[in-house]
């Protein structure tokens, strides 16, 4: 290597190091936050990207607030807020300094995020007849079952939630 190849590595390994921290100075440093769906294989969207699906583990900066969408077919899209909110690091504590900069003194909540799709078969509302509109779901979702589209738990999820919302 030359004098001048080592002297412009020495000058930017530094300057990459800086501007890196500038990321964890402005968001926080990471946290694990486990996304989970009932039923599970939800596809799961953050912040408007595709990264995985459920049950999944994600490391997320701890000072933002996060936007996440799971979708599976056969149920409603259902979204979830992940936001940072003081720890008991942060209780009666005047913050400042690095780890202030860190996020050290944030969690993100809820933590695991927890969510029970939907069945997209549901209407939004019930009509007159809801006896023979709850017999003609869940002949649907027994069709379903034939065709191999849901598991039998699946099944048996989607007829409680079927069931569920015809005796409220």
């Amino acid at each position: 290597m030359t004098t001048r190849t080592l002297c412009l590595a020495a000058v930017l390994a530094p300057l990459a190091l800086l501007l890196s921290a500038c990321k964890t100075f402005d968001e926080g440093s990471d946290q694990e936050v486990v996304v989970q769906s009932f039923p599970s294989g939800a596809s799961v969207m953050l912040d408007g990207e595709e990264v995985g699906t459920t049950p999944v583990t994600l490391e997320l900066p701890r000072k933002v607030t996060h936007r996440i969408v799971l979708e599976k077919p056969g149920y409603k899209a259902t979204d979830a807020t992940i936001a940072p909110v003081q720890n008991e690091a942060g209780q009666g504590m005047v913050k400042f300094g690095l780890l202030d900069e860190t996020g050290y003194y944030y969690d993100l909540d809820p933590n695991p995020v927890q969510v029970q799709m939907v069945p997209d078969v549901l209407p939004p509302t019930r009509g007159p007849d809801a006896y023979a509109e709850m017999t003609a779901i869940i002949a649907d979702v027994d069709q379903k079952r034939m065709r191999g589209e849901i598991s039998p738990v699946e099944h048996k999820y989607m007829v409680e939630k079927v069931v569920e919302f015809y005796s409220k």
